[in-house]
C-alpha cells in the first residue's frame, strides 16, 4: 500500500503531554521491574484547511527503544522534518515516526472510527479475573505462560480447556520456555486448540527451528532484532506486530507485504497505547487483516478515554478536561 498521492499538510500541530492513571498495574513479563499504574505520552493535534487529525506517541517504559524524555526533546525537530519532506527522519523515535505517518496514512483514515471496533475480531487476554463463561463461542484468547514449572501451566490450561473446549489458544511465553516445553505442550489433550506459541524460546534460532519442525510459531521480539530476515518466514505461523514500536508506516508496509506473500498471518498488537493510537491500530488491522483476531484487548486498563466525540467529521474529537485520573498539558505548538 503506497502513501496518499496528495499528502495532507497541516498548518499547525499542537503537542500535548498526557499522564493517565490506569485501572490496574501494567506488568510486562519480560521487564518485571517496569511495572507501573500510570501511562504517559504525547498527543499530536494537527489542524489543516480540511479539518483536524490526531496522532499519538506513547513509548512503553522498559520496552520501547526511546524514553519519554528523549521523545519530548526530539519532537519539534522531527515534526519540522516530517512536514518538509513528507517522511520522518531516520533519527525520529519509533513511536513518533508512527504517529506522524498515521496523519497521512490512508489505512488510518478510510473507515468510520465507530464502525471498525465492532467488526474487528479481537483476541482476549486471559487473566485471573476473566470469567470464562462470558467469552463468546470459539473465542481466540491469549494466555501468558511464564518461567514457572510447565506442569503448573499445563494444569491451568487443562482446567481452561476442560471448561471451554471451544476456545482457541495463543500461548505467549515471552522467550522463557525451552524447546522441550513446546514439544511437551503439543502432546497435551488440548493441543488441537493451540493457535500458536508466541516467541516461546530464548533465541530467534529456537523459534525458527521449532517452526521448521512443524510447530505453530509466532514471532514478536525477533522482529526487532538487527538480524531479522524477511526471507525466513516460510514456516512461521504469524507475525505479532506492534506498530508503535516498529516505526513509520513506510517501514511497516514491506513487513506486512512479505508476511502476506509467504502466507504468514499478521496479528496487530497493542503496546498499551491511549485511545488515539489504539483506534489507529484497529484501522490498520481492519485494513490489512480484517479476519485475524488482533491483540488489541487493552482498553480495560484505561478508566476513561483522553478524547471525546465533538462532531460527525473524522477529526471531530476534542480533549476531555483534566481529572484526577488524567492530566493533559500543552507542550508546544508548531506552525508552518
Amino acid at each position: 500500500m503506497s502513501p496518499l498521492a496528495e499528502p495532507w499538510h497541516p498548518q499547525r500541530i499542537k503537542v500535548w503531554h498526557y499522564q493517565a492513571q490506569l485501572c490496574q498495574p501494567l506488568l510486562i513479563p519480560a521487564y518485571p521491574d517496569s511495572a507501573t499504574d500510570q501511562r504517559e505520552g504525547l498527543l499530536l493535534e494537527a489542524e489543516g484547511p480540511e479539518g483536524k487529525r490526531w496522532a499519538e506517541a506513547s513509548p512503553l517504559p522498559g520496552f520501547s527503544s526511546e524514553t519519554l524524555a528523549a521523545l519530548i526533546d526530539a519532537t519539534p525537530q522531527a515534526i519540522h522534518h516530517w512536514h518538509a519532506h513528507g517522511l520522518a527522519s531516520p533519527e525520529t523515535p519509533a513511536s513518533l515516526a508512527f504517529a506522524l505517518s498515521t496523519l497521512n496514512g490512508p489505512e488510518c483514515h478510510e473507515s468510520s472510527p465507530r464502525q471498525t471496533p465492532m467488526c474487528l475480531p479481537i483476541s482476549r487476554l486471559l487473566t485471573a479475573q476473566t470469567a470464562l463463561k462470558t467469552l463468546p463461542q470459539g473465542a481466540n484468547v491469549k494466555v501468558k505462560v511464564g518461567p514457572e514449572d510447565i506442569t503448573t501451566h499445563f494444569a491451568r490450561l487443562t482446567t481452561i480447556t476442560h471448561q471451554r473446549p471451544d476456545l482457541i489458544l495463543r500461548l505467549d511465553a515471552n522467550r522463557r520456555w525451552s524447546q522441550d516445553a513446546v514439544y511437551a505442550a503439543m502432546q497435551q489433550p488440548w493441543r488441537g486448540q493451540i493457535d500458536y506459541f508466541e516467541e516461546p524460546c530464548p533465541t530467534a534460532a529456537d523459534q525458527y527451528a521449532l517452526a521448521e519442525a512443524g510447530m505453530p510459531i509466532a514471532l514478536d521480539e525477533t522482529l526487532h532484532e538487527p538480524s531479522f530476515d524477511l526471507a525466513k518466514l516460510a514456516h512461521i505461523r504469524a507475525l505479532v506486530i506492534k506498530p508503535t514500536l516498529w516505526g513509520s508506516l513506510d517501514r511497516l508496509r514491506p513487513l506486512i507485504a512479505a508476511a502476506q506473500q509467504q502466507h504468514c498471518a499478521v496479528v496487530f498488537s497493542s503496546s498499551f497505547e491511549a485511545c488515539v493510537a489504539a483506534q489507529q491500530l484497529r484501522q490498520l488491522a481492519h485494513h490489512y487483516s480484517p479476519n485475524t483476531p488482533a491483540g488489541l484487548d487493552t482498553e480495560h486498563w484505561w478508566p476513561e478515554p483522553l478524547l471525546a466525540r465533538a462532531g460527525a467529521t473524522e477529526g471531530g474529537w476534542a480533549l476531555r478536561p483534566s481529572s484526577p485520573l488524567r492530566q493533559v498539558k500543552p507542550l508546544c505548538q508548531i506552525t508552518f
